[in-house]
């Protein structure tokens, strides 16, 4: 990762100070809208996954019947 360095001197400087209390307020407001995404995205995924569990368990317990279904079908679509 990287960050940003702020250049520490002597003395007291108005400019830098602004300079600095700005792009730290702006960093703040960036990083607040990218985990506030990234949280919505995750409570998104969330919600699908449990939406769709029941149909996932039974699609998941139905397949190994169809099985032999689509094996005898096999078989008789070759003769």
């Amino acid at each position: 990762m990287w960050r940003l360095q702020e250049k520490g001197g002597r003395g007291f400087r108005p400019e830098e100070w602004a300079q600095n209390f700005l792009m730290n307020i702006m960093m703040r407001i960036v990083g607040f809208f990218a985990r506030s995404f990234m949280l919505i995205i995750g409570f998104s995924v969330l919600t699908l996954t449990f939406v769709s569990l029941p149909f996932v368990m039974i699609l998941w317990l139905a397949l190994p019947a169809l099985v032999p279904v689509l094996f005898f079908g096999g078989l008789i679509m070759i003769l």
